[in-house]
């Protein structure tokens, strides 16, 4: 009577278990050995406070204007070597971290490139919105100076027409009291 002692295959599945354990290994030795490991370096963007509780909508708008490639490509050309948007976008991981700090992480092989990006998007980002705040301030000053400028004519043109109706006026009253004073001599005297 045959067992499960008397069975040759147990001994094979070690080996097969064995042999991709070494395989494993042998891959993770030679992928760390070819893909030198990236360093990472984090800046971290306190945002303002905003008028009510900052919500969880305006923190995920931060970020996605952090991956925007306006702020992207400000970036890649404040760093050496100068890198586009998209090679900025693959060496960073944007997150909040709370409703209010906004987490930037670069990565390179060398530790001043990842520390200089970080650095760099950081600055883009805010250099950006600065911008965007005296681009949005501007609108209505341009505007409210536009509209001061034609309510300025329109009080010019009132004030002359005033002017001129005031002669008119004035006008007609000396030849009313031309024609009363000569109404007054026509008329016949009684003797």
């Amino acid at each position: 009577m045959g067992g499960l002692s008397d069975d040759p295959r147990p001994h094979a599945g070690r080996r097969a278990l064995a042999t991709a354990g070494a395989v494993g290994l042998a891959l993770g030795v030679l992928y760390v050995a070819l893909v030198p490991g990236q360093l990472g370096s984090q800046a971290l963007v306190l945002l303002p406070e905003a008028s009510g509780a900052p919500g969880e909508g305006q923190t995920v708008t931060q970020v996605q204007i952090v991956l925007s490639n306006p702020v992207l490509e400000r970036a890649g050309k404040s760093v050496t070597p100068v890198l586009s948007a998209a090679e900025v976008n693959q060496r960073i991981n944007v997150r909040a971290t709370t409703a209010r700090l906004i987490d930037i992480r670069a990565f390179s092989r060398d530790e001043r490139q990842a520390r200089a990006l970080s650095q760099a998007v950081a600055e883009a980002y805010l250099t950006t919105l600065r911008d965007s705040a005296r681009n949005v301030a501007a609108v209505p000053v341009g505007d409210l100076q536009s509209r001061e400028a034609a309510l300025t004519d329109q009080l010019e043109a009132l004030q002359t027409e005033i002017d001129a109706t005031t002669e008119r006026a004035r006008g007609e009253d000396a030849e009313g009291r031309d024609a009363q004073r000569l109404a007054d001599l026509a008329e016949p005297v009684a003797l």
